[in-house]
């Protein structure tokens, strides 16, 4: 027991660590108005994607690097459209950004107007500011944008077709596994959200909300899972049609979509469908070695896989990928390595660390063993 506890505890610590160094790398490249650029810009044109802003944000707040976290929201907030600026006409959506910068300092901001996503732009900065008020209790925060926060919502819910499922926005009708995945856990986030702190219309807007995503859920297992294949299909078109499944041998999007009900809370770790698709992916993809990247399959490291992997509890395969990081992008952190991927890698080491810290209560629950 005492080795077995040692080796966890040293285990956790270097998960701490490596979660510490990407936050830290992360905050570095923040901008002096709260934006998370895609990467570190000090001279030049800085981009903002705010999907992939929103989880780096997440890592920041796993982190905790609270200011950096409410910074950001600050930055994400004053970018918000309204019906007149939004070029569908609905209030709470948000364009990318392009951020002159020099010397350091911000210039000017523009934007083409564009954005790949209402449904998942949405859903993950909903599951932002849930979190980070839950974990701060920063009511004050919350109270301050409230309104906004709400409009933000609302643009969420206007993807959600008639059949249950969200679209990706009005010129886009297509229904993607992915983005449902992640509107599925914002609702449930603003549930638990709106629970503390209660707002005008609140019985009403919650019961629409429990509604919303019990009829996600099972409309997710009648219109996209596969039973005989045992997988999940990628998405459906505006008519209801499947789109066509590459194989399980496509590392993006059909392979790594399958996590993402893992991911997102669709799928417990320990059910058998989770464990099923997990192991499945891994037969397919090993992706502890980044062979994902190292073939060409992929264009970025997707540190998501790693969090899929840590909720799975795959201590062996994370640790092999959080390895070959640490030895072969964190020396120079070049691209490929973006904020999105940083802020996956900082969530799987905080997954990592407490399962590290669970086993070791597990194996010692009275603490006799000392370790250091």
């Amino acid at each position: 027991m005492g080795p077995r506890k040692q080796a966890l505890f040293e285990r956790a610590a270097y998960y701490r660590e490596l979660a510490a160094g990407e936050a830290a790398w992360l905050s570095s490249i923040q901008l002096e108005n709260g934006a998370i650029p895609f990467r570190g810009e000090t001279h030049g044109e800085a981009s903002i994607t705010p999907y992939f802003s929103d989880i780096a944000a997440w890592g920041l707040l796993e982190g905790g690097e609270y200011r950096a976290v409410r910074d950001y929201i600050q930055w994400h907030m004053a970018h918000l459209n309204d019906v007149v600026s939004d070029y569908s006409g609905i209030a709470g959506t948000i364009y990318d950004y392009t951020i002159e910068v020099d010397d350091g300092k911000v210039v000017s901001e523009k934007s083409e107007r564009h954005y790949d996503s209402v449904d998942s732009y949405a859903a993950t900065f909903l599951i932002l500011i849930s979190e980070y008020c839950q974990r701060t209790g920063d009511e004050a925060l919350f109270r301050q944008y409230q309104d906004q926060v709400l409009l933000v919502l609302g643009a969420m819910e206007r993807t959600i077709d008639r059949d249950g499922l969200s679209f990706t926005k009005p010129d886009y009708l297509v229904k993607y596994l992915m983005d449902n995945a992640e509107v599925y856990a914002a609702l449930g986030c603003m549930e638990s959200l709106l629970e503390r702190y209660p707002v005008p219309d609140g019985k009403r807007i919650l019961t629409r909300l429990r509604q919303r995503r019990t009829s996600l859920n099972e409309r997710l297992e009648a219109l996209l899972w596969n039973q005989g294949e045992r997988r999940y299909e990628t998405g459906a078109d505006a008519k209801g049609k499947t789109l066509a499944f590459g194989g399980w041998q496509e590392f993006y999007p059909d392979a790594t979509a399958q996590l993402f009900p893992i991911l997102f809370g669709l799928l417990e770790p320990a059910s058998q469908r989770a464990q099923e698709i997990y192991q499945r992916f891994c037969r397919e993809h090993a992706w502890q070695e980044m062979e994902h990247y190292a073939t060409g399959n992929a264009s970025f490291y997707w540190g998501l896989v790693a969090y899929a992997g840590a909720k799975m509890g795959d201590e062996e395969r994370v640790y092999q990928y959080m390895e070959y990081y640490r030895r072969c992008v964190l020396p120079d952190r070049d691209y490929p390595l973006y904020c999105g991927d940083a802020g996956w890698i900082i969530l799987a080491c905080g997954e990592m660390a407490r399962w590290c810290e669970t086993e070791m209560e597990r194996i010692d629950p009275l603490g006799l063993v000392q370790v250091q």
